[in-house]
Parts: C-alpha cells; sequence; structure tokens
C-alpha cells in the first residue's frame, strides 16, 4: 500500500533469464517493480532511489521484521526481501510485487542474494 493506504501501481519488469549480471538483472526488477508509489517513497520503511537500489537493502534491517535483514548475503530464506517475494510466511504486511513475483523474478532474486547479493 501507498501512502494514506492507496494500492502501490507499479509495472515489473521480470528481467531474469536475460544475458546480463545477476545484480544488472535486479536493478532493472527493482527500477520497475519498487518506483511508481511505491519504493519511490519509502513503503513499509524502505525508500529505492535508481542509482542506490542496493543502498537500501544489503546489510539493512527490515523495518516489518527488526530481527531479520532484507538482504542477508548468501541466505535468501533469512532475507526479508526473498521472504516478501515468495510470499510463504513470516511476512508481515503484505507480500511483494502486489499481485505476486513470477517465478523468473523469484528465481533471480534467491540466485542473487545466495550470490552474495554482489551490487556490479
Amino acid at each position: 500500500m501507498g501512502d494514506g493506504g492507496a494500492p502501490c501501481t507499479f509495472s515489473c519488469l521480470d528481467a531474469s533469464g536475460s544475458d546480463r549480471p545477476i545484480a544488472q538483472q535486479v536493478r532493472a526488477t527493482l527500477d520497475t517493480c519498487a518506483g511508481a508509489d511505491c519504493h519511490n517513497i519509502g513503503v513499509g520503511g524502505m525508500a529505492i532511489a535508481p542509482g542506490g537500489e542496493f543502498d537500501a537493502m544489503i546489510g539493512v534491517r527490515a523495518f516489518e521484521r527488526p530481527d531479520l535483514f532484507r538482504i542477508q548475503p548468501g541466505d535468501p530464506v533469512s532475507s526479508y526481501v526473498y521472504i516478501k517475494l515468495s510470499c510463504e510466511g513470516g511476512v508481515v504486511g503484505n507480500c511483494m510485487p502486489p499481485g505476486g513475483a513470477t517465478a523468473g523474478i523469484l528465481r533471480t532474486f534467491h540466485d542473487w542474494i545466495e550470490a552474495g547479493a554482489p551490487t556490479m
């Protein structure tokens, strides 16, 4: 939900399966999924800005689950962003993105986190 309880609007780009490095695939997904009145305005205590997508996530405690990091490099199942994307339990509030993540987006984030969440 956006500010004032209005639903977030978004257009999600599933950049999985491209020949780009995994960090670029994640960045492209974040730039489309996290913008448009959701994380560009700080929904869930996480503001994501193009060019600084990873700063708000890697090694940062989750607002909704401070017992977890948003991204715990090397450990997808302990990373709150991945938990929110997979929507398989342990989520406070809504899953991400509204309507659910595609299998490609879920795999891309899993592989990126498992690889240590590289930024390049």
